[in-house]
């Protein structure tokens, strides 16, 4: 910059100014020294004071405390003399007075005692000595000495005319307390032996109406009931400030005379709080206030002449130093602005003469921090990108978690420690009906437990995690849902963090399904009737109380007539609604004791508890008669109803369930052969002659069969719905006849089975099966029919592995069909055959599921590939809303455990369009296709319109 040009300003040298800042600094410093001095010294006065305070109380209260317990010890000692205490202890007042007559002159020359009195219980005075009048006793201590409580001596002040130290002790006699005995003394001896002790003069204060009025003291509303030199005390006592009464306050002090004297308070407990004593004492205190101000005034000029002499120094020594250090000072600034290269270059290292000082070193700090700023600017810039690009990626994760757990189709909760909701998904919202912020806060009970005759569960922090509670939940609305909970902990650090992770499911429509599959394990699911399931085990309940007790009753075997063409004319639908009025009017025909059931298709039956044979032919007469009233309109006209009955006593005409059914059925079919709406009652002698006569022509039959390889296979496609292919086929066995009739299963099974032919008959239809799939040459599959019996054959297994191994069929091609009912007969040993099974390769389906009554439990226990829902709910599918209930609840279970399910007696486009919207994997039925002989087994595509 150019030099400016030189003016006639008056110009200050630096040199001057700062000569002239540095004596006023000093200056100041000087004066505010000695100002500090001069508070420490008075601090130091107030100390010593405040100590002396201190020494006073204490001696005050030590000699308070001597004089207390001596005359607490009088008091007790005196009642207890040898020659008092006799008549104390006689309760003779006038002989304890003679007794302390002649003791009290002495107690008041040698103890200093003024008044000695004694009072009974009751606090009147029986005795007194000394003292002018009588003693004033607190009513606390009169309240003690009545109600006896005063066990021990006690001292109090009391300040009336004079101040005296009172010492009551209780007077015991036969171990109760008979009276006090009460002593005094004067505390003027308390004053003298202070002024003794500390060398103060003492002042006793204390409230009184009767004193002179020289002694009052209007400032404090006292007056002085006792001083050691009073006459020079009381105008120092009038003129002193403060207040005597709070010792904790600011001391007293009073100036008189341009004398300064400080009053100490020391006040004395007494239970007459309105007339407590207070004790001054006052010393002259204004010497040691010159010593101080003198002191005071000494340092401050010397502080002074140190200072003009320092600050000639320091200009001298400082110039040269400061001049850098504004250098310095001047350029730090730059680090500011970033401008680290110009600072560098301002402050350049120096020549010097001596080591360097504090201001090289700030020079150089200046230089090293400009190179660590400028790495820390870098620093900055790359971590701030950093923590940009981090809390980018923190935000799309937390977008992304919320997403999920908005999109997750089960109910999040998440808690506090005290159980408080802190958050819930959209999926608990749309469950609840309530929102986040409605519920944030809310303890979790509350808001999503519904209490229906207590909590289902305890306390959610007492909870097992993982293991899940089913309960209740209120909805907005009013609804209820079930909720399957899981509940978790979370490791969370303050108490608004997440501490429990909840998640529910609602189980409601499972709920539903569970209620609906437990009654229908029961019940005939069309016409709401026990099913045979029931029936059975309430027979034979029945049978074994009528053996134990010795009564009988009266089983009622019926059968539609002419069913079947009802069906058949009128379809399927008219049919069920016939069963259902028949269901109706057998139930309006019994009483309650009695059991009314269906044992399937067109057949029921009736249970009569102690019923006759008469009794049972009128009930079977009224049923005919009923069903005769009915009329069912349809399609093909008027149906009429009426029945066959076969009826069996019991346990007369059967010792076992199987044989009473079998014997029902024989009287049944005896009914039937005397023409429509007939009964018969059974005789042993049919039984006999007609189920001989029907197993000696099947077993016969079935021999043949066997020994002649006469069996034959009748095969029913089975469509898969996903693609509309067919390859998979039922073989169903069919049993010639010489008339060239062929017999269904259904007419010899049961004497294969009780004659132990089934198992032969079984490994025939397995080879027929194996056989027929070599010769087809394709990937299809055959499912073949298993019966109970044959579970557990070893031999069965050696067939099979030996006829594929022959044959070359993949073992996987093969499928065994077996009931759900003989599954469970022997469960340990289905599980163990079927593993044996499936270890070769072949496949198993679990047939007539839903007929048992724990379908789903075993279901979750056996190894089967496929599940055959039983046609009795296939069936009615299209009008019968329980049927699709059930239906799709064992769909969404069996898809549960993996499983593939079909659907049997497809008989119409509208089932099959029912059983494919509900996830069903193959459909079965006449719709489909009929069971044929010997069909060609190749994959093929369902037609348009099956037949």
């Amino acid at each position: 910059m150019p030099p400016t040009a030189r003016t006639h300003t008056p110009f200050l040298s630096l040199k001057w100014k700062v000569v002239a800042a540095l004596a006023t600094a000093m200056t100041a410093i000087s004066v505010c020294g000695a100002l500090f001095y001069y508070v420490r010294l008075n601090d130091q006065f107030e100390l010593e004071r405040a100590h002396a305070r201190e020494r006073y109380r204490q001696e005050m209260h030590g000699l308070l405390a001597q004089t207390k317990e001596r005359l607490q010890q009088l008091a007790s000692i005196l009642p207890a003399l040898p020659g008092v205490r006799a008549p104390l202890a006689r309760g003779d007042a006038d002989a304890f007075r003679q007794q302390f007559d002649a003791l009290w002159p002495s107690l008041q020359l040698d103890m200093a005692l003024e008044e000695a009195a004694y009072l009974n219980t009751a606090g009147k005075l029986l005795a007194q000595w000394g003292g002018s009048g009588k003693p004033e006793l607190p009513a606390a201590l009169t309240e003690r000495l009545r109600k006896g409580t005063l066990e021990a001596p006690v001292s109090y002040l009391h300040c009336g005319d004079e101040c005296r130290l009172f010492a009551l002790a209780p007077v015991l006699a036969e171990g109760r307390t008979a009276g006090a005995f009460l002593v005094s003394t004067s505390i003027a001896e308390l004053v003298v032996a202070f002024n003794r002790v500390s060398g103060a003069d003492l002042a006793v204060l204390a409230a009184g109406e009767r004193v002179a009025a020289a002694r009052s003291l209007p400032n404090w509303g006292l007056a002085v009931r006792g001083a050691t030199n009073t006459n020079r005390m009381l105008p120092v006592l009038a003129a002193a400030e403060g207040d005597p009464r709070n010792p904790a306050g600011a001391p007293l002090r009073s100036l008189l005379e341009a004398r300064e004297y400080q009053l100490s308070a020391i006040p004395l407990a007494s239970l007459d709080t309105g007339r407590s004593p207070i004790l001054i004492a006052i010393e002259d205190v204004t010497e040691a206030r010159d010593r101080v101000h003198g002191m005071t005034k000494r340092l401050l000029w010397a502080a002074l002449a140190a200072s003009v002499f320092c600050a000639a120094a320091l200009y001298l020594m400082l110039s040269q130093p400061l001049r850098r250090l504004t250098h310095t000072a001047d350029t730090i600034p730059l680090l500011g602005n970033q401008a680290f290269a110009e600072l560098r270059r301002a402050i350049l290292p120096r020549r010097r003469l001596f080591p360097p000082d504090e201001i090289d070193r700030v020079d150089q700090t200046a230089l090293d921090l400009s190179y660590r700023l400028e790495d820390l600017e870098r620093q900055v810039e790359e971590r701030t990108r950093a923590l940009a690009d981090a809390l980018q990626q923190i935000s799309r994760e937390k977008d992304f978690l919320r997403g999920l757990l908005d999109s997750a189709p089960v109910m999040i909760v998440t808690r506090n420690a005290a159980d408080q909701v802190l958050s819930i998904n959209r999926c608990a919202e749309h469950v609840s009906g309530f929102t986040e912020a409605e519920l944030r806060g809310r303890p979790f009970a509350e808001c999503m437990i519904h209490a229906v005759g207590g909590l289902p569960f305890g306390s959610a922090l007492a909870t097992t995690d993982g293991v899940p509670a089913e309960a209740t939940l209120l909805a907005r609305d009013g609804s209820t849902r079930e909720i399957a909970w899981s509940h978790s902990h979370i490791a969370g650090g303050g108490p608004d963090d997440p501490a429990l992770l909840s998640v529910g499911l609602d189980i409601s429509e499972r709920k539903r399904f569970e209620l609906r599959i437990a009654y229908l394990a029961d019940h005939d699911a069309l016409t709401g009737l026990i099913n045979r399931r029931r029936f059975q085990q309430e027979l034979e309940s029945r049978l074994a109380a009528a053996r134990r007790f010795n009564r009988n009753g009266t089983l009622l075997f019926l059968d539609l007539d002419n069913f079947k063409h009802v069906n058949d004319t009128s379809g399927h639908q008219a049919g069920d609604n016939l069963l259902r009025l028949v269901a109706d009017t057998l139930t309006g025909l019994v009483r309650g004791i009695d059991v009314t059931a269906r044992l399937g298709g067109d057949e029921f039956a009736l249970l009569l508890e102690q019923t006759a044979d008469e009794g049972a032919q009128e009930v079977a007469r009224k049923v005919n008669h009923r069903l005769s009233a009915l009329a069912l309109h349809g399609p093909a006209g008027k149906h009429r109803a009426s029945a066959s009955i076969g009826i069996v006593q019991y346990p007369r005409d059967g010792s076992t369930v199987k044989e009473l059914l079998a014997n029902a059925d024989i009287a049944m079919y005896q009914a039937k052969n005397h023409g429509r709406a007939c009964w018969h009652i059974f005789t042993g002698e049919e039984a006999v002659g007609e189920r001989l006569r029907n197993w000696v022509y099947w077993e016969e039959h079935i021999k043949q069969a066997l020994e002649q390889d006469r069996c034959v296979l009748h095969f029913q496609p089975i469509l898969e719905l996903a693609g509309g292919r067919i390859i998979h086929h039922e073989a169903l066995l069919r049993l010639p006849l010489e008339d060239g009739r062929i017999a269904m299963p259904g007419e010899f099974m049961d004497v294969a089975e009780r004659g132990g032919l089934v198992r032969e008959l079984d490994r025939s239809v397995a080879r027929h099966a194996i056989r027929r799939l070599a010769r087809s040459g394709e990937e299809h599959m055959l499912a073949v029919n298993l019966s109970g019996l044959s579970i557990g054959d070893e031999t069965f297994i050696s067939m099979l592995r030996a006829e594929l191994a022959a044959s070359g069929v993949a073992p996987g091609r093969l499928m065994f069909e077996i009931t759900e009912t003989a599954a469970v007969a022997d469960f340990q040993a289905a599980r163990q055959f079927m593993a044996d099974v499936q270890a070769i390769g072949c496949r198993f389906a679990l047939d007539d599921f839903g007929a048992g009554h724990a379908s789903f439990y075993y279901l979750k226990q056996l190894p089967v590939d496929l599940i055959k829902i039983d046609g009795i709910f296939v069936r009615g599918l299209a009008s019968n809303p329980d049927d699709r209930i059930f239906v799709k609840a064992i769909v969404d279970v069996a898809r549960g455990f993996g499983k593939r399910t079909v659907a049997e007696f497809v008989e119409n486009a509208e089932t099959l369009e029912l059983v494919k919207s509900y996830g069903v994997d193959f459909a079965q039925g006449n719709y489909i296709g009929p069971a044929r002989a010997e069909p060609a087994l190749r994959p093929q595509y369902l037609a348009a319109t099956p037949t």
